[in-house]
């Protein structure tokens, strides 16, 4: 009897133990889904996106253990490879980096968080994204912010899948936010050739 309770304690500290995450590094695909508004103006804007945030990493898959969530690759990067493919799907042409040139764009990645809270059976998952945006058209300046939450409650840790999921669509989000804001669309509608 003492033998098969052993075995029962050894398979439950075996099954907690397969559950425990493992540090991730998360791809990074956004999608962003816009529709065409400059069929024939196409306005120009150099862009540039800066990553502001204290840490590299997004937050602790496992607090207590210090098991980190991570990106592949450059945050800025990827988000202004984003930004660029949704703004050209709109009709807009984004030129490199010229702090000189007419029409510019700059989006400061201020912060991109993942926390994840509770225990057994309760866990919750909160993501969070800051983006400071200056635009500045033919000398008109314009500003504004992105910002894209979520939470989710779950039984269970979140697999590699489901973290990726859901950066994936905050990420989307904060993009969607900045190409389509409305005081942006203004000045580029503005632009002379």
């Amino acid at each position: 009897m003492k033998f098969k309770g052993f075995l029962i304690g050894a398979g439950a500290a075996l099954i907690v133990a397969g559950c425990a995450p493992s540090a991730q590094n998360v791809k990074l695909e956004p999608q962003v889904d816009v529709e065409e508004r400059f069929a024939e103006e196409r306005p120009e804007v150099a862009l540039r996106v800066k990553d502001r945030r204290s840490q590299q990493i997004l937050g602790y898959r496992d607090p207590g253990r210090g098991i980190t969530l991570g990106i592949e690759g450059s945050l800025a990067d990827v988000v202004r490879e984003s930004l660029r493919e949704a703004l050209e799907r709109q009709g807009v042409a984004v030129k490199e980096w010229d702090g000189e040139a007419e029409n510019r764009l700059t989006v400061d990645i201020k912060s991109f968080d993942y926390e994840r809270s509770g225990g057994f059976l309760r866990r919750q998952i909160d993501l969070e994204t800051k983006w400071d945006v200056l635009g500045s058209f033919e000398g008109t300046r314009v500003s504004s912010q992105a910002r894209a939450r979520t939470s989710e409650r779950m039984l269970t840790v979140p697999g590699d899948a489901k973290n990726e999921e859901l950066v994936n669509t905050i990420l989307n989000r904060a993009i969607h936010q900045v190409v389509t804001n409305d005081d942006l669309l203004e000045q580029l509608r503005e632009v002379k050739d």
